[in-house]
């Protein structure tokens, strides 16, 4: 459900501390039409659906990187011996869609599979990423069609911290700079060092909390 005409919160504030979760559209009294703002409430909506189709999608990335960390953690043995994965054994013949594609070393394996290794910020930087492309998009610019608006005119806090985020990911390779700033991650995150950013599994539940509960400015 939504919440309309909020009232303005300090920016770091996080928008959820506790149930209920709930998405809030913030507007002029009177600016829409009571049906333009059910129908961009109602894409809103849809956005955190679609976060929570990418969480379950990650999810099982999760779950799977502990399973194979338990699983190959007994099994494997020889940290300088290379592990392979793919439709054909090294020394088979190697052809389109039977062959080995990826080979790493047990130890290497091990350590990236391990609580936060390597995969875990990989998978999360890839998370954060596509859900800053869905919203801005796509569904920034469907809120806005909705009540009549550009999408410029559609600003989220959150969502304009999850920016610089994915900007710092794909342009920056995680460098956080001593000038970034990100209020609200940096209170739900517990602060954001300067430097290498790795992004945990906690991280990103964090984050999904706060989408759950998202806080959308028109007008």
């Amino acid at each position: 459900m939504a919440r309309l005409n909020a009232p303005e919160v300090d920016p770091a504030r996080p928008y959820w501390s506790g149930w209920p979760f709930r998405v809030v559209l913030v507007h002029r009294p009177g600016a829409f039409l009571s049906d333009q703002v059910a129908a961009a409430v109602a894409v809103l909506d849809e956005f955190r659906a679609e976060c929570h189709r990418a969480y379950f999608a990650f999810n099982g990335t999760v779950n799977g990187r502990f399973d194979a960390s338990v699983t190959y953690g007994k099994l494997l043995r020889g940290r300088d011996r290379r592990f392979t994965v793919g439709t054909e054994f090294p020394d088979g013949e190697q052809r389109p869609g039977k062959s080995t594609i990826a080979s790493l070393t047990v130890g290497e394996l091990l350590d990236s599979l391990a609580e936060g290794g390597d995969f875990e910020d990989r998978q999360n930087r890839a998370l954060v990423v596509m859900l800053y492309h869905r919203w801005d998009e796509w569904y920034r610019h469907r809120i806005g069609s909705a009540l009549g608006l550009k999408k410029g005119r559609i600003r989220c806090s959150l969502m304009g911290e999850v920016r610089q985020l994915r900007n710092l990911i794909v342009h920056e390779n995680g460098i956080v700079p001593e000038s970034f700033n990100a209020p609200m991650l940096a209170r739900i995150w517990n602060g954001i060092p300067v430097g290498y950013l790795a992004i945990s599994d906690r991280m990103v539940h964090a984050l999904m909390e706060q989408l759950n509960a998202i806080r959308v400015e028109a007008g």
